[in-house]
């Protein structure tokens, strides 16, 4: 697969709370959303099986596409971390994800209340990809770095859909 093509795109709906300081799924004009808390950092998980196409040569860069719950000015620093399943590997009946990865800087909210923001966030091949192969199960969780000082949101972040890209 060349560098820029899309591996998964995944829903807001998709998404599993986590166990610990979990997400709240919330329905916005018939779209399901998980809200990101502004005061805690809070995170979600998405599995799936990385498709054949893969060329497993490089890294992924994941794009989010959220909007502020009440706000439309300030920051939001969103993280990124991946779990690997392999036959050989951990097991599913326990957490092993990689180090968080952050995106570079925070990004601003629209400045219209309900617009789309985009942010995307780097992974390169290897530990923040936790090496993950073609055809094996993964999980991928998505976070607010709500104590971080440059998310300055106020108010909810909601998720409603990311994108897998191979880079």
């Amino acid at each position: 697969m060349a560098s820029g093509q899309t591996l998964g795109t995944f829903q807001a709906i998709d998404a599993f709370s986590s166990v610990t300081n979990g997400t709240i799924p919330k329905v916005t004009n018939n779209r399901m959303v998980q809200q990101f808390d502004p005061s805690t950092q809070q995170s979600c998980e998405f599995s799936w099986v990385v498709p054949r196409n893969y060329s497993a040569a490089t890294g992924w860069t994941i794009i989010l596409q959220w909007f502020g719950d009440t706000a439309t000015t300030n920051n939001v620093l969103w993280g990124v971390a991946v779990e690997r399943n392999a036959s050989a590997g951990n097991a599913v009946t326990t957490d092993n994800f990689a180090s968080t990865v952050n995106a570079s800087a925070a990004v601003a909210v629209q400045g219209t209340l309900g617009k789309l923001t985009y942010t995307s966030i780097a992974l390169t091949n290897g530990t923040q990809i936790n090496s993950v192969a073609v055809g094996e199960e993964c999980r991928v969780k998505i976070l607010r770095i709500a104590a971080d000082a440059s998310d300055t949101m106020a108010g909810f972040a909601n998720l409603l859909s990311f994108e897998i890209e191979e880079t």
